[in-house]
């Protein structure tokens, strides 16, 4: 597999230009950062500017300008034939002050955010489990949301690591461990700015916990988009 970005939006600054340089910080992320944080490996990143430049195991990427779903600022999913795909949304992310490749809620730091959980479950059926009743989707950039490094001057997702979804030390996040930010204070823990949606198995409910300092604007837009969406897609960035 990899990963294919193809710009769908009307919007003349999102070039080719700043689409590769995207597409380099996170292909750097996924080989430097997340794949030995995982024990795992990388995968590459490209640009296409046509559906008939994909191959058929490429995972695309596709910015769109609004969203196909009210709340939503991107997601990732599979096909009825096991494609995975992801769609992100520049309209509501501009909306909200982000920018192109700067900030946590930025263009770059949303698809990131996508690829990361794509690369880690790609078919949205990975779960934690937390106690007897309780279970969490392992969606590595959710409770950490908020924090975004830099891979050559491009903001990028941080990412919860493997301790953080089983008891015991970490550190639970690449950026903690990089010395980048401070660690959650347990591995279930969720960042200020971050959020977690967790199923409990007596009652069949999902139910969503909020970072202290999340923004009220997201927790419309993500409680609309998952309504919207239903329980298969909890990929979801809004």
């Amino acid at each position: 597999m990899q990963f294919c970005i193809l710009n769908h939006s009307a919007d003349d600054a999102i070039t080719p230009s700043v689409l590769q340089r995207i597409a380099d910080a996170i292909e750097e992320q996924l080989y430097q950062d997340y794949a030995p944080f995982w024990q795992s490996s990388g995968v590459p990143v490209r640009v296409i500017s046509s559906l008939s430049q994909a191959r058929p195991d490429d995972c695309l990427l596709v910015i769109f300008d609004r969203p196909d779903q009210p709340g939503l600022l991107g997601w990732h999913t599979y096909s009825p034939d096991g494609h995975i795909y992801g769609r992100v949304f520049w309209e509501p992310i501009r909306a909200s002050g982000g920018a192109l490749t700067s900030g946590p809620d930025s263009l770059s730091a949303t698809l990131s955010h996508e690829a990361l959980e794509a690369l880690q479950n790609p078919y949205v059926n990975l779960w934690a489990q937390m106690s007897a009743t309780l279970f969490e989707p392992t969606e590595v950039c959710d409770r950490v949301e908020s924090r975004s490094y830099a891979k050559n001057g491009v903001s990028v997702s941080d990412f919860l690591g493997p301790r953080a979804f089983r008891d015991g030390p970490g550190p639970y996040s690449y950026m903690a461990q990089a010395g980048l930010a401070p660690d959650l204070p347990d591995p279930w823990a969720i960042a200020e700015g971050g959020y977690v949606v967790r199923l409990d198995v007596t009652s069949g409910e999902m139910e969503t916990s909020w970072g202290g300092a999340f923004p009220e604007w997201k927790k419309d837009l993500k409680q609309h988009g998952r309504k919207a969406r239903g329980l298969a897609r909890l990929g979801k960035k809004g």
